[in-house]
């Protein structure tokens, strides 16, 4: 029998001298009835005495669950030197910890008498481990995902009414002309329907021109840009009017990404070479002089009303467009809408002036570029708006859409307020789009494109000189090539706050504009009578004839516009977290406690098994070895 002493245990029994102490052992030979299973009843008390007595207990006799209920009532304080508790190794933690911890499987490894069912609950905790690894693994990466949902809500209430950006579609008065460049006159006089009619009056058409002019670019030779129609050739040379010089296409197939592109075979279509030579040569003129050619708002402006009150041409500011000129945008806080329908909306009549329109550069009808806009933003007529024709009533209705986006890290959206306060307009995207691409210009070739001139103006940079020669026409053409292949790192992103207006265009003819909206009385008046006058000469008859005519006239000079909403409902879209803190804590508690029965408390169990482990190796390490005595 081996017996191991667990050393002096014992209470006071009222006495200083007298101390009972107890020692736990199994004698040899007892009588079978007092054979119990309780350690209790294993046990020999000696009377106290004044010495102390020698007690001792057979530890390979009693039962697993016999020591482990000592051990509580003992604790591991004061365990002597040979006992289970005071061994060295990593085995009386790994115990310890498998008694009072509350994960599942780990006390039946330990209590399992045999190899076998220590073997399978042993499996069973690795597999349910892994599992449950597999499991979190899962729900991380759904919420470091960071997902989001999309929620739609419906208000009602008054709404800031959008801005309106209108332009002639006429860039240039032809009273006007002769204030701008020699080369600029010189394209208009030979690019005047009269003019290009003539020099192909004995002109046979011919099907292989366009073949030869596409070989000899593919060929790399830069030619001569004339401008042909149709297989006829109108004898206007288009290089004579260039300000800038252009770059020969064979520089274009070094670019990258190029020669596998449409712009390597396609061919320079006639009619968009004429219009970039027309704005080129525009653009190469003054803002000042630019904005003072081009039509302006008080003689265009017949009326103006919103929700029935009038607004006049200074409530206009004006903006300049490579395409259209003089462009004209009509904003203001206080211009919220508090009725739906026409007349809760803005009521715009224009006098197109047709008579200041160069013939074979604008069509001759006459009409207008509209924009409708978010309130504050920088409009882009060239991109985006829809045309007005003389002589109609247009009607848009609108419907309101604010967008909300989340910010990181569940989205990229941008913040609007630095973008505003540098370049005191809201961000958008398209607006730091066009931004980023005149940066890279800037910055790359010391230059700026002057055709984006309003750009310019806004980031400040009229005092750079325009790209015109070589050197500079390569950089920018490089520059733009390469951001339109996403070679230009440009960080815009969506506004995280957005608002839009989705609309419905309808037309029809108005013939009895001039008698109808209160306000007319600022109408040109002076143009009717010159129209007249300049009819009845022409014409060399009066009455009914030339009132005729005249109405046909007039009825193609004016175009009455209404904006308004819909209805003052409008829609809230709205990014949402789909995935909360909450849900994933309650997701990853759910699965730690299903596959292996832990707790919140349990998490600091497996900690305190982690402190005692690494204190063990520490203490083993740095602790000296003790001389037995």
């Amino acid at each position: 029998m081996r017996k191991r002493p667990l050393g002096m245990m014992g209470y006071y029994k009222g006495d200083s001298n007298h101390w009972t102490t107890y020692d736990w052992y199994r004698p040899d030979t007892r009588p079978a009835s007092r054979q119990g299973s309780d350690v209790h009843r294993r046990c020999a008390v000696t009377p106290a005495s004044s010495s102390p007595m020698t007690v001792e207990v057979d530890y390979d006799e009693l039962s697993d669950d016999e020591r482990r209920r000592h051990r509580r009532r003992r604790g591991n304080h004061g365990a002597p030197a040979g006992s289970e508790e005071n061994e060295k190794g990593l085995s009386p933690i790994f115990t310890r910890f498998a008694e009072n911890c509350s994960m599942q499987g780990a006390l039946y490894i330990l209590v399992s008498s045999s190899l076998f069912s220590k073997t399978v609950w042993s499996l069973l905790l690795i597999a349910a481990i892994g599992v449950m690894g597999l499991h979190l693994y899962q729900l991380f990466c759904t919420y470091l995902a960071y997902p989001t949902t999309n929620s739609i809500s419906l208000g009602f209430s008054s709404l800031q009414f959008p801005a309106i950006t209108v332009c002639n579609v006429n860039a240039v008065r032809k009273s006007q002309v002769s204030m701008l460049s020699e080369k600029f006159q010189s394209l208009v006089n030979a690019s005047s329907p009269d003019n290009l009619a003539s020099s192909v009056q004995n002109q046979a058409p011919s099907s292989s021109h366009g073949n030869n002019r596409r070989r000899r670019k593919r060929e790399g030779d830069s030619g001569e840009q004339s401008f042909s129609l149709g297989g006829y050739n109108f004898g206007l040379n288009l290089d004579d009017y260039n300000e800038r010089e252009k770059p020969t296409n064979n520089y274009y197939k070094s670019l990258p990404g190029y020669s596998s592109s449409w712009e390597s075979e396609g061919e320079d279509a006639t009619l968009s070479t004429m219009s970039s030579t027309f704005q080129e040569l525009l653009a190469s003129e003054s803002r000042e002089l630019r904005l003072k050619v081009g039509h302006q708002i008080s003689d265009m402006l017949v009326s103006c009303a919103f929700s029935g009150k009038q607004c006049h041409s200074e409530n206009f500011t004006s903006l300049t467009s490579s395409t259209f000129g003089n462009c004209f945008t009509l904003q203001y806080d206080k211009f919220v809408s508090k009725a739906s329908g026409p007349s809760g909306g803005l009521e715009l009549i224009f006098f197109v002036q047709t008579d200041e329109y160069i013939r074979g550069w604008t069509a001759d009808e006459g009409g207008l570029q509209v924009v409708v806009h978010p309130y504050n933003t920088m409009p882009f007529p060239d991109d985006e708006g829809f045309a007005v024709g003389g002589g109609s009533g247009t009607f848009v209705s609108m419907r309101m859409v604010n967008v909300d986006r989340k910010g990181p890290p569940y989205g990229t959206c941008t913040d609007t307020d630095s973008f505003f306060k540098k370049y005191n307009v809201i961000y958008t995207r398209q607006t730091c789009q066009k931004i980023c691409e005149q940066s890279a210009v800037h910055s790359l070739c010391g230059c700026r494109d002057e055709t984006q001139d309003q750009l310019n103006f806004l980031m400040d940079a009229l005092n750079l000189l325009p790209c015109r020669n070589m050197t500079e026409m390569v950089c920018m053409k490089a520059a733009q090539w390469n951001y339109s292949q996403g070679l230009i790192d440009c960080p815009c992103n969506n506004p995280c706050s957005d608002t839009k207006y989705e609309k419905l265009v309808s037309t029809t003819l108005a013939s009895v504009i001039l008698c109808g909206p209160a306000g007319a009385d600022d109408m040109p008046q002076e143009r009717v009578v010159g129209v007249s006058t300049a009819a009845e000469q022409a014409d060399g008859r009066t009455g009914a004839v030339v009132r005729e005519r005249l109405a046909a006239y007039v009825t193609h000079e004016f175009l009455k516009l209404n904006i308004f909403f819909e209805d003052l409902n409008y829609q809230n879209l709205s990014e949402e977290v789909a995935y909360e803190d909450v849900q994933f804590l309650s997701d990853v508690g759910g699965s730690v406690g299903l596959w292996i029965g832990l707790s919140i408390l349990s998490i600091f169990e497996i900690l305190q098994l982690a402190g005692e482990l690494m204190g063990h190796f520490l203490c083993c390490k740095w602790r000296e070895p003790v001389s037995p005595r």
